[in-house]
């Protein structure tokens, strides 16, 4: 069974993607298609030259790095063509963002100060800890008597 990966499952902008295919039949062309947020790129079944080894197997990094437009949830699939012909099929998914980094403010730098990026938006830490205090006292039954 052919199968497709990427060495993390989430990556910061300005990283680079590697994706390793495995399990597949010798030789086989490689096709990709991909999908960003659940629409499709425009990358449908596109060959760049690329095949799998005498084993079955192909590794390979992006050219180019992530870049802030590319934000997002991915899926990548591949088809795999193998003479004869026959085809197998793969599919990897992983995100692309700054989800969870915190940026400190320029001035101070303090964690208080700073904001956190959380699916795209920014929310002052500060605000994530009040958030985080009430979320805890109302879990903890508002401060009632038992």
């Amino acid at each position: 069974m052919a199968r497709l990966t990427t060495d993390k499952s989430s990556y910061a902008v300005g990283d680079f993607v590697s994706y390793s295919i495995s399990g597949t039949k010798p030789n086989a062309d490689i096709a990709w298609t991909s999908f960003k947020n659940g629409q499709p790129t425009g990358e449908f079944q596109a060959q760049y030259g690329q095949h799998t080894d005498a084993n079955g197997n192909w590794t390979g990094q992006a050219v180019q790095a992530w870049t802030a437009s590319d934000q997002g949830n991915w899926q990548k699939q591949v088809l795999l063509i193998s003479p004869g012909p026959s085809y197998d099929q793969a599919e990897v998914s992983f995100s692309v963002g700054n989800v969870g980094s915190v940026a400190p403010h320029p001035s101070t730098g303090g964690f208080l100060s700073g904001s956190t990026t959380i699916f795209g938006a920014s929310i002052p830490n500060i605000a994530l800890i009040g958030l985080g205090v009430v979320a805890l006292f109302a879990l903890s039954g508002g401060g009632r008597g038992r």
